[in-house]
């Protein structure tokens, strides 16, 4: 498979770099910064897109994650921490060493959550970002290496290869335990992505995997659709599941029934897709040795490519805030990357936080909840019975400010009274909503 072949190319190549990377740090350099803007003309190495800046210290960069102002990413074994406030003049912040060459990156409140290869999911704690440290970590199974993670409320779910999804409880980050686990039996499990009472799971050559976590002791699977490549990355908005599919580019797949997951559309990208981030109306896709593809979604069945920034080297990762794509482009590092259609255009952005009333309402058994965020923000979307007690979290994670809708499922649950909440910044509110079977 190209993207097994790709990581082991890689692991030889990292260790050459490994040794020489300490030096640097040691001296505090600064890292490599380079502004410059390419143009904007079809034929040229960029269309509608403007490299703001390069940065990273030549080890290889895989994963990244934007979080209030501030870039986590991989630097080899490092893990980068630096202020972007100003994109065209990051500064570092802090680092900090793991066993292994990074894989993904991901923050949640204090703790930035490292997939970390053979070295498994390690916990860092980032309350002080000059000083950031290792609280814990959980070691990979016999088989498996840790390629991709996601947070949602007090759980860690893992991509780790031949072994499948793991879900990792790390209430006490010092000391993570597996919960349970979701072995698909065939395929290798690259990305994971979690939304309400599921996880969608990117496995290779069998596709997109959709794994029902109401209980993360017991996960099963729920659907599942075959998107006919490899399918290396996925990322989930409203009723949509957004696929990296290898060479078989984009895939768009309508999640509204899990256990019956369609096409809607597709978009055949010039390289091997590998990763997908999504900020309405538009999919960022890293295309390898194609670099950034952006894709426009606002009609799913006809996703169009309307910009592009051809990387030097190979493109793998993907972060986006506001009108910024940060491309983790391997050995060339992190790219900072401006969407020029969305800094030219007036997208419509909320101005105030709302949380709107489900629909339909009363609901059996499936109602959808929409809410709006006038700022990026973290944000919790939780559903409560009528005695108060917590249920399910539907969203726990930071989001961009624009426009949200997530289903929820109340198959299994009893008839009645329930409410939910979004919390999101300072903000909070909560609605009530009425299941009848």
């Amino acid at each position: 498979m190209k993207k097994i072949f790709l990581s082991l190319l890689l692991f030889l190549s990292v260790n050459l770099l490994f040794a020489a990377i300490p030096a640097i740090v040691e001296n505090q350099e600064e890292p490599v910064s380079i502004a410059k803007s390419t143009g904007n003309t079809i034929g040229s190495n960029s269309w509608n897109t403007t490299l703001i800046n390069r940065c990273g210290y030549g080890g290889d960069c895989h994963a990244v994650q934007v979080v209030d102002s501030i870039a986590y990413f991989g630097d080899g074994a490092y893990l980068e921490i630096m202020n972007i406030s100003d994109p065209s003049n990051p500064v570092r912040l802090g680092l900090i060493e793991m066993p292994s060459l990074i894989w993904d990156v991901v923050v949640s409140g204090s703790y930035a959550y490292v997939a970390d290869g053979d070295d498994g999911l390690r916990i860092i704690d980032i309350s002080n970002l000059a000083s950031p440290t290792e609280t814990g970590f959980l070691g990979t199974s016999t088989a498996g290496a840790a390629w991709d993670v996601a947070i949602s409320g007090s759980y860690a779910y893992v991509a780790e290869g031949f072994d499948g999804l793991r879900i990792i409880d790390v209430s006490n980050p010092a000391a993570p335990t597996e919960t349970g686990f979701f072995d698909s039996d065939s395929g290798y499990t690259w990305s994971v992505a979690v939304s309400g009472s599921y996880a969608y799971v990117a496995n290779d050559t069998t596709g997109l995997r959709i794994i029902d976590i109401s209980d993360p002791a017991d996960p099963t699977e729920t659907g599942f659709f075959d998107t006919g490549n490899q399918a290396n990355g996925v990322a989930i908005s409203g009723s949509y599941a957004y696929v990296t599919d290898g060479d078989g580019g984009l895939r768009i797949i309508d999640i509204s029934n899990p256990a019956g997951p369609t096409e809607t559309g597709f978009l055949d990208t010039d390289g091997c897709a590998l990763d997908v981030a999504v900020s309405d109306p538009y999919a960022y896709v890293v295309d390898n040795n194609y670099g950034l593809r952006i894709i426009n979604i606002s009609d799913p069945a006809n996703p169009t490519e309307v910009g592009f920034f051809n990387t030097d080297g190979y493109a793998v990762g993907i972060a986006v805030s506001g009108s910024y794509a940060y491309v983790a482009n391997g050995f060339e590092g992190l790219y900072i990357i401006i969407n020029d259609l969305s800094v030219n255009i007036d997208l419509n952005f909320p101005e105030e936080y709302s949380l709107t009333q489900n629909y339909p309402n009363p609901f059996n058994p499936t109602t959808a909840i929409s809410y709006q965020l006038s700022v990026d923000s973290n944000v919790e979307l939780s559903v409560f019975d009528m005695n108060g007690r917590k249920i399910v979290t539907l969203i726990n994670d930071y989001q961009s400010v624009g426009y949200y809708t997530v289903n929820w499922d109340a198959s299994g649950y009893s008839s009645g009274i329930y409410f939910y909440r979004l919390k999101a910044g300072d903000y909070v509110e909560t609605k009530k909503m009425v299941f009848m079977k």
